[in-house]
């Protein structure tokens, strides 16, 4: 109803007459012979003489179609049973949401907070699912170009566990060569790290960095 008030100011404007398409009522006294409704000769007779004033009222249209339809029909919109922020990962390996957090840097301990909050974790490393995640780490950095996922230690260097609880060993092929060594004796959470083409590295908890959550649905 609102875009035929819309057509029908236009048409005002512009000295047209016009019809409602959706329910071919006349809204304005309508031409002498009816206009089909089928679009192409609808084109052809507002080009026509026999219909003087129908080339402006097709421009018109067109012209609506860009500036108010063109735009809702583009709208962004979330993956379904996602949040607005999230996108929706669905294969063999699982479905699930996902987001990588790039523009705010924070400590694995406040990242995880953050994605606790918004109903998920951390990204559980996984050998099934990882080279998607690693695949697209690149194109979405940000100020923070390595980013903190699900997996952390109280004895660094070994015994690492997924924040679901499952053992993440020392031998999946995720882990950067000459990964984990638990450099200075501090690093006991594991981030994707840019410099090791986002393969699987262990760093201080403290450090901040971008992060990657993950919501179950």
């Amino acid at each position: 109803m609102k875009f035929q008030i819309f057509l029908v100011a236009l048409g005002l404007l512009s000295d047209c007459r016009i019809t409602s398409f959706t329910r071919g009522v006349s809204i304005f006294p309508a031409p002498p012979v009816p206009v089909p409704v089928r679009i192409a000769p609808l084109v052809s007779q507002w080009q026509s003489a026999r219909y003087p004033g129908y080339g402006s009222a097709f421009l018109i249209f067109a012209l609506a179609t860009l500036v108010v339809i063109l735009p809702i029909l583009h709208r962004p919109t979330s993956a379904p049973g996602c949040p607005s922020t999230y996108y929706l990962y669905s294969t063999t390996c699982g479905r699930f949401c996902y987001r990588y957090e790039s523009s705010e840097c924070k400590s694995w301990t406040s990242a995880r907070t953050t994605c606790r909050a918004e109903g998920g974790d951390l990204l559980v490393p996984s050998e099934c699912f990882y080279q998607f995640f690693k695949d697209h780490a690149r194109q979405n950095e940000g100020s923070c170009s390595n980013f903190w996922i699900g997996g952390s230690t109280t004895t660094p260097g070994s015994n690492y566990t997924s924040v679901r609880g499952d053992l993440i060993s020392n031998s999946v092929p995720l882990w950067a060569s000459g990964q984990p060594d638990a450099f200075g004796g501090t690093e006991s959470c594991i981030e994707m790290f840019s410099s090791f083409n986002y393969l699987m590295n262990d760093a201080e908890c403290s450090n901040s960095k971008g992060f990657i959550c993950q919501l179950f649905v």
